[in-house]
């Protein structure tokens, strides 16, 4: 049977880590934990559910963790998590189920942003309690030696999976993201944060389109409509430069807005 392991950084992650392990309690047969500079229980948490926990100091780039993490793994298959998402009610055993048909190398599965942190896991599927539609994200791929992460933020490694001949398919799994509650996400400052690595990933890479379309899409969240009109445009003005994989959704979604 296909071993999986759980990739997942975090920091001062004590409230939400805890419901994130004992959601894949079962669906995972090792847990990393990268911790960037906990001040919290975080790591001893981590530890106490199983989980091999590694240490590295947060400098500003979520890909740099997240491929520490995948040093780390030994399992056959990678679960990428976060601390503030859950596996949904039989998830784990859809994928098992799909992992025994060799059929992909990579899986895209349904991710629920929750309207309210007391929802329940089934009220957010269902729809009852989710802020906005469900998203399809790559959640789960066969680990080898060139999956990277790529990107200081929004970080992905769908790039070096395409150019490893991977095999993509869906997945109809579901993960609810806690941190889409609003009120949370306005608690923990994280728009503020975004787009100040946004700012960054456009100045240090500004021929790759994606950054200007999330960080449109930060600044016009923001209210800031007349600079995110701005960064979309800018944005378009490079499409033509793209590489082959890149996707313009998000640009041409906040363009269109």
């Amino acid at each position: 049977m296909a071993r999986i392991s759980l990739c997942l950084i975090a920091r001062d992650e004590e409230e939400l880590l805890p419901g994130c392990l004992a959601s894949v309690e079962g669906a995972v047969d090792e847990i990393v934990v990268v911790d960037t500079g906990s001040t919290d229980r975080t790591p001893e948490l981590a530890r106490g559910a199983g989980a091999r926990v590694v240490a590295r100091p947060w400098d500003d780039d979520f890909a740099a963790p997240r491929n520490e993490a995948l040093r780390h793994a030994t399992g056959d298959w990678i679960l990428q998590l976060d601390a503030d998402e859950r596996l949904a009610a039989d998830a784990g055993r859809k994928i098992r189920a799909a992992l025994r048909t060799g059929a992909a190398d990579a899986y895209l599965l349904r991710l629920h942003n929750a309207a309210r942190l007391d929802a329940s896991l089934d009220e957010v599927v269902s729809g009852a309690a989710r802020h906005g539609d469900p998203v399809s994200l790559m959640r789960l791929f066969r680990r080898f030696t060139g999956a990277r992460y790529r990107g200081r933020i929004h970080e992905t490694l769908d790039a070096s999976l395409v150019e490893g001949g991977a095999r993509f398919a869906f997945l109809p799994a579901d993960l609810v993201h806690l941190g889409g509650a609003p009120g949370l996400r306005a608690t923990l400052g994280k728009r503020s944060r975004n787009l100040a690595l946004l700012r960054r990933c456009c100045a240090d890479d500004p021929d790759d389109v994606i950054w200007y379309g999330y960080l449109a899409t930060e600044l016009h969240a923001e209210g800031a409509t007349q600079e995110a009109r701005d960064v979309a445009e800018r944005g378009w003005s490079i499409v033509d430069r793209q590489h082959p994989v890149r996707s313009l959704h998000q640009l041409a979604v906040i363009r269109s807005v």
